[in-house]
């Protein structure tokens, strides 16, 4: 009976904060629908209903990892909770594997609009593909082990599959956007209430004694509630290419509160270990954006500060080998964690 109670009053208050700071709230909720008009919607649309027919024109037979993962990293996040979902059951440790950013909005939204570097989606791109594969290799739940759905004895009609594959995704977007806008509402009754400074404040001291941005802690609370406001502030932080890179990739790959809320709509979740792999997730593929970028970008800077960016391209193979043992490194401690579970489960 408390869990109820402490909900309704939450949302009491809520509602309070936003009927006090009412200006705030609708001026960022409006601020919100526009991110989602204008990069968000446009970037995901065409790749939800190209991955929506892909899964239901009869090519796929099987719902192995590979069909889930290709069709995932094409969609975007929500979908791969969506794909997930479809199995039944709990399916937390494959949805947060398979819950990636969208290329389109990396490489279109991101990278080329925002930052105006379309160049630095290429790594951005593939330490997420490399993390989300590696999560999805430890991934133990019914969504990669569940039988392909029945196809029908005659294939629909490309027309007919792009009429419902629009219906979907325009359905699907509606969901995005509406979390963005409460999300970012939510986010600006925190900072005018205090609290938003009060939690970074302390963090921002402590990355200026290390010659870091004060900026930092802000914008990474902020991403890590809604991806897309977070990638905003980041594009107007300044920061260095490689720090701006393995930021980014840790946003895309966590994805943030907001789409958590979204993939609770499509698949049965356990919130705390989804958020908990989420964060795993994003700080392995934010580690790989930060190594592998001078691999794509010659003005970034170097790897190993004694190297020059001529030097760094000649040993390339070495970058990539320092990424490839964070990987496994990474992989190996979650595969000792499940190990471990499991014997004290047994015991």
């Amino acid at each position: 009976m408390r869990k109820p109670i402490l909900i309704f009053a939450l949302c009491g208050l809520c509602c309070l904060l936003l009927a006090l700071y009412s200006a705030q709230a609708l001026s960022a909720a409006r601020e919100g629908f526009y991110l989602w008009r204008d990069h968000v919607f446009p970037a995901l649309l065409p790749f939800f209903v190209c991955a929506h027919i892909m899964q239901h024109c009869g090519a796929i037979t099987g719902r192995g990892r590979l069909a889930l993962y290709g069709l995932s990293m094409v969609s975007g996040a929500p979908a791969g909770a969506r794909l997930s979902g479809q199995a039944g059951g709990d399916v937390t440790d494959t949805a947060a594997a398979l819950n990636a950013v969208s290329p389109m909005f990396i490489c279109g939204s991101f990278a080329s609009g925002m930052l105006g570097r379309p160049a630095l989606a290429w790594p951005i791109l593939l330490a997420q593909f490399l993390a989300a594969g590696a999560f999805l290799l430890l991934a133990k739940d019914k969504a990669t082990e569940a039988p392909a759905p029945a196809m029908p004895e005659e294939s629909a009609s490309f027309l007919r599959l792009l009429g419902e594959a629009l219906g979907s995704g325009v359905t699907a977007l509606f969901t995005v956007g509406g979390a963005i806008m409460v999300f970012m509402a939510f986010q600006a009754v925190l900072e005018e209430i205090g609290l938003f400074t009060l939690l970074t404040a302390p963090f921002a001291a402590l990355f200026a004694k290390f010659g870091q941005s004060t900026e930092l802690p802000a914008i990474l609370l902020s991403g890590m509630l809604e991806m897309v406001q977070g990638c905003r502030a980041l594009a107007a932080a300044g920061l260095s290419l490689r720090q701006t890179a393995g930021l980014a990739a840790f946003f895309f790959s966590f994805g943030g509160v907001c789409i958590l809320a979204q993939s609770l709509t499509v698949a049965s979740l356990r919130a705390g270990r989804y958020l908990w792999r989420k964060l795993l997730q994003g700080c392995l593929a934010g580690l790989l954006a930060y190594l592998l970028t001078p691999l794509f970008l010659p003005d970034a800077q170097t790897v190993f500060s004694s190297l020059s960016p001529q030097a760094l391209k000649e040993n390339a193979l070495s970058a990539a080998l320092t990424a490839g043992i964070s990987l496994v490194g990474v992989s190996a401690v979650l595969l000792l964690g499940a190990a471990a579970g499991r014997k004290s489960g047994a015991s």
